[in-house]
């Protein structure tokens, strides 16, 4: 059984999902599930702490770049708040880099 969870909490006019463990086919329609519900609940944006994820595939990629699409109306939209270096050259090589706003850190500090 593949390690994931995925949580979230209110900051300031914002929704922080924060996801641990490993996205995959099987985890990432929770991911999904999870994101969609965020997008609906969120009022200015929506922060994805992703510190804590030790891997991620296709489908997890897939679910964050449909959020980010789906998130593009709220002021703030979707950022990724800390990736991981790994995550980082996915989000390079893909693409999404230029779609999906990414945060060095958590919390979000000044750049």
């Amino acid at each position: 059984m593949t390690s994931f969870d995925v949580t979230d909490r209110p900051w300031h006019e914002h929704l922080v999902l924060t996801v641990t463990g490993e996205v995959d086919l099987d985890t990432a329609p929770a991911l999904r599930t999870a994101l969609h519900g965020a997008i609906a609940a969120a009022p200015a944006g929506i922060i994805v702490d992703v510190r804590g994820l030790t891997f991620i595939d296709a489908s997890g990629l897939n679910a964050l770049a449909v959020a980010a699409n789906r998130s593009a109306h709220l002021p703030d939209r979707l950022k990724l708040a800390a990736p991981p270096p790994r995550l980082n050259a996915l989000l390079e090589v893909t693409g999404l880099s230029d779609h999906l706003p990414v945060h060095p850190t958590y919390p979000l500090l000044p750049v």
